[in-house]
């Protein structure tokens, strides 16, 4: 076990699929790890085609500030992204982000 970003930056090592899921509680995700240079660390600890699965807290209707930046922060750095809600509503629920890269592409 090791900090997110920690493990990131020193871990050599690239990886087919890296799985996002951090929570301080259970209504809470650490800010440093909802930031573009966090989703950046991921993407480049990717291989060529890797994927990124990130579990989030937001709402899917993205009609809150929050939400928006959120997925906003995401998208800018995987440009392809299929997402799945919990559950679709204007409640805050999990929403798994699923990208993949082609650093081909970058």
């Amino acid at each position: 076990a090791d900090d997110a970003r920690s493990f990131l930056n020193e871990n050599p090592h690239a990886f087919d699929v890296i799985v996002s899921d951090v929570y301080s509680n259970h209504l809470a995700i650490p800010p440093q790890l909802l930031t573009r240079e966090y989703f950046q660390q991921i993407k480049a600890g990717l291989r060529e085609h890797g994927v990124a699965v990130i579990n989030i807290l937001a709402r899917p209707t993205l009609e809150d500030t929050y939400s928006w930046r959120i997925d906003n922060t995401i998208r800018s750095v995987f440009q392809h992204c299929m997402v799945m809600p919990l559950q679709y509503s204007s409640n805050i629920s999990n929403i798994i982000y699923v990208c993949k890269i082609d650093k081909n592409k970058i």
